[in-house]
């Protein structure tokens, strides 16, 4: 039962983590900063920090 439970919270851990990403990853192509472009690890870290 242990065991079970905790592959559940890690499952549901990686859903949170997996749409995290998504959302940053949104919001990153709306505002067309491109990972090849000068802002995107300013504007990632911005919106890593904000969704934590």
């Amino acid at each position: 039962m242990l065991d079970q439970t905790n592959v559940i919270a890690s499952v549901s851990a990686g859903r949170k983590r997996r749409s995290k990403r998504e959302k940053r990853d949104r919001v990153l192509a709306a505002l067309e900063v491109g990972k090849q472009s000068a802002q995107f690890k300013r504007v990632k870290a911005v919106l890593d920090q904000m969704m934590s």
